[in-house]
């Protein structure tokens, strides 16, 4: 859709390198700039995307917060509260950083969905701080948007990929006016944007027998569901407290969303396990060699003969894989684990997905013709359901 009275940023290429000419256009003044590098057509699609998910989540709970995107949805999200105990340090593999709210954000974000995020673009809610410009200095990454940069900082991140990193800085007072246009094959599409909030979780929402919420459940829904409206349907977000453990994007069935984001969440929950820490890796491996081995680990009984001999090349002693009664032992104690959908759930069967991951609550927009028997299964889970009656689909 050509406007007039714009201002253009010439892009590297489109979405492909035979699509050569690409460019943005926003109307004047700009509230974008770029600080460092050349960007391309999918690094501003990641950066607007995440910049409107990290923005939200900074209006709600007033802190600092992160996002990962990956191919325009958010591989791991996360909020800068509280600090990373030692467990969670080893676990992750990081080094000895001195860590800021917004760096704290980002690793949590980050380390969401570590091998997703491998090659990420990065937005954050708040100005960058020297000490998140390190972690970021320190990862694989294809560039930032944020409000403001230290000027240590932007010095640090200029200097990433040999200037190649792409800085770019956004006005967080501005607000797109009008209606949202798409292109598509020649035809321009026209919708209000999604400015709808996402409502408080309270009792009066519970559509299920058992009721009580802790404070910490409470946040995970809201940053649940605030994520999963930042995601291409069919989207579940599974998150604890302050970042998420797995999220589902972009699937065409909302059960193949939900397993893919239990499936990720369980992985995550499992890193810190007895056998994990135990694992004895040869020498001179780097933190995402360890990261990879790990994850290959934690699905080891699924792996090819080729796969399984990679992982014990890799390590001094043979590994003792985790059971599936052990997994189910392990993840059981360490709610309260929160799952959001992006829209109704339409059958039970994502209920007796989510019980296996040890889900506690679940919100959701509820409309669906058998919500009653989505209700029953929550019900026979043991688990708090709530009803938003708004959805949220994204494209």
């Amino acid at each position: 859709m050509v406007k007039s009275n714009f201002d253009s940023i010439q892009l590297r290429y489109g979405l492909n390198p035979n699509q050569a000419f690409a460019e943005i256009r926003v109307e004047q003044p700009s509230p974008l700039a770029v600080l460092s590098g050349s960007p391309s057509y999918i690094n501003f699609l990641d950066a607007l995307r995440g910049w409107r998910l990290v923005k939200e989540l900074r209006d709600r709970f007033g802190l600092p917060a992160a996002a990962s995107y990956k191919h325009v949805n958010p591989a791991g999200v996360g909020l800068g509260d509280g600090s990373l105990d030692e467990t969670y340090r080893q676990a992750h593999f990081l080094p000895d950083w001195n860590l800021s709210p917004l760096a704290i954000a980002y690793i949590r974000a980050r380390q969401a969905d570590r091998i997703s995020s491998y090659g990420d673009f990065i937005s954050l809610s708040d100005p960058v701080d020297v000490a998140t410009a390190l972690v970021i200095k320190d990862v694989a990454s294809d560039g930032v948007i944020a409000p403001a940069y230290d000027p240590e900082a932007l010095r640090i991140l200029r200097g990433k990929r040999s200037g190649r990193f792409l800085v770019l800085s956004i006005d967080p007072s501005y607000e797109p006016v009008g209606v949202e246009a798409k292109d598509e094959f020649g035809v321009t599409l026209l919708q209000d944007y999604d400015a709808s909030n996402i409502p408080e979780i309270s009792a009066a929402r519970i559509v299920t027998a058992r009721s009580f919420t802790s404070a910490k459940a409470s946040r995970g829904l809201t940053l649940a569901m605030i994520v999963a409206k930042h995601t291409q349907s069919n989207a579940i977000c599974v998150a604890f407290g302050d970042h998420t453990l797995g999220i589902g994007a972009g699937q065409q069935s909302r059960i193949a969303a939900t397993r893919l984001a239990c499936d990720k969440a369980e992985i995550y929950l499992l890193y810190d396990h007895p056998k994990v820490r135990d694992l004895h890796f040869q020498q001179n491996l780097s933190r995402m060699e360890k990261m990879n081995i790990v994850d290959l680990f934690l699905r080891f009984d699924s792996l090819s003969d080729e796969e399984r001999a990679a992982v014990q090349e890799r390590l001094r002693s043979a590994p003792s894989p985790i059971g599936p009664e052990e997994k189910a032992t392990w993840i059981k104690q360490k709610g309260p684990v929160v799952l959001a959908s992006d829209a109704a759930i339409p059958f039970r069967d994502n209920l007796d997905r989510a019980a296996r991951t040890s889900i506690t609550h679940i919100v959701q927009s509820g409309g669906s013709k058998r919500d009653p028997e989505v209700t029953i299964a929550a019900d026979q889970y043991g688990m708090v359901m709530f009803h938003t009656g708004v959805r949220h689909f994204l494209h």
